[in-house]
């Protein structure tokens, strides 16, 4: 028995990869993004008073960011919020002072409203990379909250640090030689925005997600993030036209549409951070449906014969297969009972594949050919019909069993040697006329 990776799905010609600018564009469309932003949006507004009160209380707790709070608030609002950063401050510190006289219930609503804006993000960006398994609530409850507490900690210490250096004589010297300090301080917002994506698509989603591909995804998210913060900060103050509508009311819709733009820009770059996780294996197409199944197949053979069962994630450690392509095989094979999906979320085999042919799989996997009966009135295309049966089920009547361990199709099949079974099923699938 070979061991699970021995079969790779086949790389796509170079001539054939798709724009990375372009599957973004419809993944972001496809995944319904707009409306997970606006989603967000509104859960935000809730649990922005509560995340501003752990923010506060996470750095407080440490007596080396006590005395950088107030820094820490000031690059907040003045790198991270445009326009309205210094309105936004006045009347979130009155109301996170408001919140410190809050009895036990109205603390425990804080921290639920908190956790609810984690798990909306966390269900947004499970539909982006297609996560299939969920974590159970306890799971769930300890990441959010470690993202809560831990969060504003290392934010902290990456501002703290940052300060600690510019502020040491040799570095504040070099700086100043090269006419670098001021670079530093303009890059800073980028590198910690950039930062902040990059984890925030890595650690929430219940699957893997390659670092270089998160950090790669979390600099498009940055930049972007930049460059909004610049044009909207450059409209909000050219053209006043919301202060004339709204009055004092003004700061509340600019700061809506910002909160808006901003899960926008975060979701743009998990779908830019799934494309490249999907472009290994030339996506957006994926590799030839037999190949994936008998990828999964061989998987859980192997599981099977160590008497265990594999999640989705499991099934795809390496990320492989792009998730959609995995998840159209994974409803093929069940949907034929060749898998079987348990309680807990975990898939095994359905079928003993020692006695099964390929050709079964291929049946279940392509368009099938007519029924003969329905064929009744037409003897010429009954005929055509039997023979191709008969000569696919002839050249496919290897046990499954006999593929995943490295027989060769030729021996019994007449087929190649040579000829790669992924071609094959290329071909079956393109030309119209599949098997039953």
């Amino acid at each position: 028995m070979s061991e699970p990776e021995s079969i790779n799905p086949p790389q796509r010609p170079a001539g054939a990869r798709f724009s990375v600018l372009a599957h973004v564009v419809r993944r972001f469309f496809s995944d319904d993004c707009l409306s997970s932003a606006a989603a967000l949006t509104y859960t935000t507004l809730l649990a922005l008073v509560p995340l501003m009160a752990v923010t506060l209380t996470s750095l407080t707790a440490f007596p080396v960011f006590e005395r950088f709070s107030t820094e820490i608030q000031e690059f907040l609002f003045q790198n991270f919020v445009p326009a309205s950063g210094d309105v936004l401050r006045d009347y979130l510190q009155d109301f996170v002072s408001n919140a410190k006289a809050l009895t036990v219930a109205g603390i425990v609503f804080l921290l639920v409203t908190a956790v609810l804006l984690m798990a909306t993000i966390d269900r947004a960006l499970s539909r982006i990379f297609h996560v299939h398994g969920r974590r159970s609530a306890v799971a769930s409850f300890l990441v959010y909250w470690s993202i809560l507490s831990l969060g504003p900690v290392l934010m902290g210490v990456s501002i703290v640090v940052s300060s600690y250096l510019l502020a040491t004589p040799l570095v504040d010297q070099a700086a100043a030689t090269i006419g670098g300090r001021a670079r530093l301080l303009a890059i800073a917002p980028l590198v910690f925005s950039t930062l902040g994506f990059a984890l925030l698509y890595v650690v929430v989603p219940n699957r893997r997600v390659p670092m270089r591909h998160a950090l790669a995804g979390g600099l498009v998210a940055g930049l972007l993030f930049e460059l909004a913060k610049r044009l909207f900060g450059w409209y909000v103050t050219t053209f006043p036209t919301y202060q004339a509508i709204y009055g004092a009311l003004a700061t509340i819709p600019v700061f809506l549409i910002w909160v808006y733009l901003s899960w926008v820009i975060a979701l743009i770059g998990a779908e830019f951070t799934g494309a490249l996780m999907s472009r290994r294996t030339g996506l957006p197409n994926g590799p030839p449906e037999l190949a994936t199944a008998l990828l999964v197949l061989e998987r859980l053979h192997a599981a099977q014969n160590r008497g265990g069962a594999l999640t989705t994630l499991e099934l795809n450690p390496q990320a492989a297969v792009s998730d959609a392509d995995l998840t159209e095989v994974l409803a093929r094979l069940a949907a034929h009972a060749w898998i079987h999906r348990t309680a807990d979320e975990r898939w095994t085999l359905a079928r003993r594949l020692e006695e099964t042919p390929l050709a079964e799989l291929v049946e279940s996997l392509y368009r099938p050919l007519p029924d003969v009966d329905r064929l009744a009135g037409h003897p010429l295309a009954a005929d055509a019909v039997t023979h191709a049966r008969t000569a696919v089920r002839d050249r496919l009547s290897l046990p499954v069993a006999d593929v995943l361990s490295g027989v060769q199709l030729g021996v019994q099949s007449g087929l190649s040697p040579e000829r790669d079974l992924s071609t094959d099923s290329a071909s079956a699938s393109t030309s119209g006329s599949s098997v039953p």
